[in-house]
């Protein structure tokens, strides 16, 4: 009898453990959307602020170098804008779906 419940208590040790691993999986991937969307919103700001954008294409020099210039909607910006909160909110979804549900 004293060997069943050790197993028993082995194995929910074993379930917790991996519990565990799973909400703090959770957390971290819930806390790398958060920053990206953060950063894709004030992106979208800074789109909104400026509406221009501006683009080089590296390793020319000169008369030879790439400049294109352009003048943005506000169209653009808020789409970008939509797309940072929606994985802003499902970053902070994961945060708090990933709490300790140990009961």
């Amino acid at each position: 009898m004293r060997e069943n419940t050790d197993n028993e208590i082995i194995a929910s040790i074993e379930i917790a453990k991996v519990q565990r691993k799973k909400a703090l999986r959770r957390m971290i991937i819930g806390g790398i959307g958060c920053i990206i969307g953060v950063c894709i919103v004030l992106y979208a700001i800074h789109l909104f602020m400026t509406r221009s954008w501006s683009f080089v294409i590296n390793q020319s020099d000169g008369p030879t170098a790439v400049f294109v210039a352009g003048r943005i909607g506000n169209l653009p910006p808020t789409i970008i804008c939509i797309l940072g909160v929606v994985i802003l909110l499902c970053g902070i979804f994961m945060v708090i779906k990933s709490g300790n549900n140990d009961k």
